[in-house]
């Protein structure tokens, strides 16, 4: 039979059926032969088997060893031996037929099933299915050792006639049975353990199980099939993967070729058939296991409000920059742990996907890069209007588009494939609020989606994924153990109203929001439980987490006060948040702290000179030179009440400052100095010599290969003026650029740039930026000099250069 037979045979429905559930594209279906071309692809193919369960898959693979993969109706029920009542056989076939695998007829007189080559072709035991297409690639001297080694006296001469004597001896049960039992041990152990499990045993579960003999080894690289007598010795013992593989009982099944190291070994189909006597339906159960109910005796219940208030708390953490960051953009563990401990969960799974959640809903995002503390790798998002259930849902959306994995099989082919989806579809097929063992659930879901959830089960090598104990078995099941220890699940009615896309579905797993608070005398703010995330998100701006007990209780604090003025709130922004949450009037506790904490706001002023920090109380910056926070701060003092910090830029010097429990600001750069109300002068930035040309050669590079606009303070008819430039190259000691303002090119000496500052968004200059007070190099400016030109003072009678 083939494809375009199937197709001819179906009714108008059937086909709109098949397209439908194999995804053909509307381009394919005008006519049988886009179609057929659509539907036999072997990546069209392997998505459909994908949706077969093992009874489906296993009638497949005995189609496969059929004459012209056709069968009667007599014969599979004949081999099916009853194991498979007739209503479920009729549906399983017709599923397979609407997915354009097979055709049947059931009549026991005329009846039929068949099937095709291309629906075959890539079936997990395709590979594995005959011993003679592995032997008769092999070169004459590999098959004849061969031969000596499963016990073959006098070899044939010719190669063709080496491999029918070897395949006569394997697939021959009796005398294969005898070649198993005169090899050692442990070759005949490991033999009935990869006959018993019907599929591959990978590279890597035999690493460290045994040692290889003479110098092949397992982990090699091209290695050909020879290699396996590498460094043989006489009398030697080999280890029993070389023994089997010496007598061709196991195959090495390269993932590209030959020529390169097996990734997995197999014993062919028809050997294993003749070893175990079993055919393609004989040891795999045929129909699905039953769930089975349980009597719990105790149990965790599921609670999604909890999960999702948890979820603000992550948010609230990350936006007031409380949270550490690696150079890959990810949180440090230390973080995580830091929250753990302040949600009362410090469970490393149950923060990973929280962590994963706020990501795959999109609370979280990615912005800038790493590396800085100004500037976060993440960013919060906030969540706006909509109940609980939209927010449960953009989590479950996102966790099931995260986790979509590749399966890659021993090479026999790679899907796309999202087990969490198929786990969603199975909780739905469960029965809801009863208790049933967790083993029940795993084979019933391992037996309907078999490549997804055991692969061993259909030929294939790959780790089981877990339904009960994934990220979304963990948060809508309810989890429990029976007395004598085994454990149980129950799908409530009320998650399954949570899953449900439907937004009219309500749930009561998922109450509505509330947004209010109350203040207490004492600083303390409690908070209901299912208070509304982006109000969560204001309380970690304005206060510190203390409990996380159903209730949420924050306390306000000198430093949850300065940490919000340091974020941007003003002291009216931050009454005004206290004041519209809470539910009885602010206490006059809370009033007098925000007072007093928006008294020293901007008492530290940062700027650049270099960097330079001034303060108008001179003990302040003894203060903070004493600070262990700030220690890594590189502190040059100038005149009390100033200091430069050398190496690092302002926004850095400030975060740390912040991050110290400081209020500090940013100066404002002056055109020319004036004396402050206080009498003390006010630093500015002075850029009174050309900027070194290896700096702007770097950050002219630096912006063409980022694509940015640079914005250029440049000397011009004796005044200094800042254009905004496109670069376009570099010229000997000139710069080439286009004015963004005329777009007009212009050419500008190296000696008249004083300064040039990359295009948003901004980015942290490299550690070798240019330093006036660094002696080696060759621009450097005398330090009294600098000193000079910071505070306004002339020097040599001369005033300095703006």
């Amino acid at each position: 039979m083939q494809l375009s037979d199937l197709l001819r045979r179906m009714t108008a429905s059937e086909r709109a059926t098949l397209v439908e559930r194999r995804n053909v594209p509307p381009s394919f279906r005008s006519n049988d032969k886009s179609l057929t071309e659509a539907l036999s692809t072997p990546s069209s193919v392997i998505v459909a088997l994908a949706e077969l369960g093992v009874a489906q898959i296993q009638i497949l693979d005995w189609l496969a060893t059929r004459p012209n993969l056709r069968a009667s109706w007599s014969d599979l029920l004949a081999d099916l031996k009853g194991r498979v009542p007739d209503d479920l056989l009729l549906t399983l076939l017709q599923d397979q037929r609407l997915m354009g695998l097979l055709d049947f007829k059931a009549d026991a007189r005329s009846g039929y099933v068949e099937t095709y080559p291309a629906a075959v072709a890539v079936l997990p035991s395709a590979r594995q299915r005959k011993l003679i297409d592995r032997l008769r690639p092999l070169n004459s001297d590999v098959v004849g050792r061969m031969c000596s080694s499963a016990g073959i006296r006098n070899a044939p001469t010719r190669k063709d006639d080496r491999v029918a004597a070897l395949n006569a001896l394997l697939t021959d049960p009796d005398r294969c049975r005898a070649l198993v039992r005169s090899l050692s041990a442990g070759a005949q152990q490991l033999f009935a353990e990869i006959v018993e499990r019907r599929s591959a045993i990978t590279l890597d579960e035999l690493h460290g199980r045994f040692k290889p003999s003479g110098h092949y080894y397992y982990g090699g690289a091209y290695w050909t099939v020879d290699a396996i007598w590498l460094g043989a010795q006489k009398n030697e013992t080999p280890d029993p993967v070389t023994e089997l593989m010496r007598c061709a009982l196991l195959i090495g099944d390269a993932q590209y070729n030959a020529y390169w190291t097996p990734t997995s070994y197999f014993i062919p189909a028809d050997v294993r058939s003749a070893f175990s006597g079993e055919g393609s339906l004989d040891g795999v159960a045929l129909v699905p296991p039953r769930l089975e109910p349980a009597d719990v005796a105790t149990s965790d219940s599921p609670n999604i409000g909890p999960f999702l208030r948890d979820l603000g708390h992550l948010v609230g953490f990350v936006a007031t920059g409380q949270c550490e960051w690696r150079q890959d953009g990810q949180p440090y563990k230390r973080s995580l742990t830091a929250l753990g401990k302040l949600i009362g969960n410090s469970n490393e799974s149950y923060l990973a996907q929280l962590w994963l959640a706020a990501n795959a809903s999109g609370l979280l995002t990615p912005a800038g890069r790493p590396g800085s503390l100004a500037q976060p790798p993440v960013t919060a998002a906030r969540l706006g209007d909509g109940p609980p259930k939209q927010l449960f849902q953009r989590v479950l959306m996102g966790l099931l588009s995260v986790n979509t994995v590749v399966l890659d099989r021993g090479g026999l082919y790679q899907l796309t494939d999202s087990p969490l989806a198929r786990v969603l579809l199975l909780l739905k097929s469960m029965p809801t609020d009863t208790w049933v063992t967790a083993a029940s659930v795993e084979a019933w879901s391992q037996f309907t989606w078999p490549i997804t959830f055991k692969p061993e089960l259909v030929g294939l090598s790959g780790t089981p994924y877990p339904v009960v104990k994934n990220d979304l078995g963990r948060l809508v099941l309810v989890h429990g153990t029976t007395a004598d220890g085994v454990d149980a699940v129950m799908f409530p009615s009320a998650m399954y109203a949570a899953v449900d896309p439907n937004p009219k579905v309500s749930s009561t797993a998922l109450p509505p929001w509330e947004d209010s608070w109350i203040v207490q005398p004492d600083r303390t703010i409690v908070a209901p439980p299912n208070l509304h995330i982006d109000a969560l998100v204001d309380l970690w701006q304005i206060a510190n987490l203390e409990s996380n007990q159903g209730a949420s209780v924050f306390r306000i604090s000198a430093q949850s006060i300065s940490r919000a003025l340091n974020e941007g709130l003003t002291p009216a922004k931050i009454r005004e948040k206290l004041t519209q949450g809470s539910r009885v009037p602010l206490p006059a506790t809370i009033e007098r702290l925000i007072d007093d904490q928006s008294a020293r706001y901007g008492r530290i002023k940062v700027g650049a000179a270099s960097t330079f920090v001034q303060t108008d109380v001179p003990e302040l910056l003894d203060e903070l030179r004493r600070n262990a926070k700030l220690k890594d701060l590189a502190w040059v003092d100038v005149v009390p009440g100033v200091a430069f910090v050398q190496g690092n830029s302002p926004d850095d010097v400030i975060a740390a400052l912040r991050k110290a429990g400081h209020l500090p600001v940013r100066a404002e750069a002056e055109k020319k100095v004036t004396p402050s109300p206080a009498g003390k002068s006010v630093l500015q930035v002075i850029n009174s010599r050309p900027l070194a040309p290896k700096e702007i050669r770097r950050l002219v590079r630096q912006a063409e290969h980022e694509d940015r606009v640079i914005y250029v303070t440049h000397s011009s008819a004796g005044k200094q003026k800042t254009d905004e430039m496109l670069p376009i190259d570099l010229h000997s000691n000139e710069l080439h650029a286009e004015l963004v303002s005329t777009g007009r090119d212009v050419e500008i000496d190296f000696l008249k740039i004083h300064r040039i500052e990359l295009g948003e968004p901004a980015s942290e200059l490299d550690d070798d930026e240019y330093d006036p007070f660094d002696e080696s190099d060759e621009t450097r400016l005398d330090f009294i000099q600098a000193l000079d030109m910071m505070i306004g003072r002339p020097r040599n009678g001369k005033k300095p250069r703006r």
